[in-house]
């Protein structure tokens, strides 16, 4: 976390974490929790490139989130959302 000039942001960033992962578990909010990983591994990805870090682990967890949130919610990777 130092590396990447987060280490005062350490705790916050893993309350938030730990709560999107455990909402993930829940249908009713599987939905939502889906996206705001997502979001959060493409934020995590981008902060590893930049900071000229190995991007292997972030990498599987998205590859991981996008493949479960597939199997449970198949109709938030199309296009049109209705």
């Amino acid at each position: 976390m130092r590396q990447m000039y987060l280490g005062d942001w350490r705790t916050i960033i893993l309350f938030g974490e730990l709560i999107s992962a455990f909402l993930f578990l829940f249908p009713k909010t599987n939905k939502i929790e889906t996206l705001l990983l997502k979001a959060d591994m493409d934020l995590s990805i981008t902060i590893h490139i930049t900071g000229r870090m190995r991007i292997a682990m972030p990498s599987v967890t998205f590859i991981l989130i996008r493949v479960i949130g597939f199997i449970r919610n198949p109709y938030l990777h199309k296009k049109e959302l209705v």
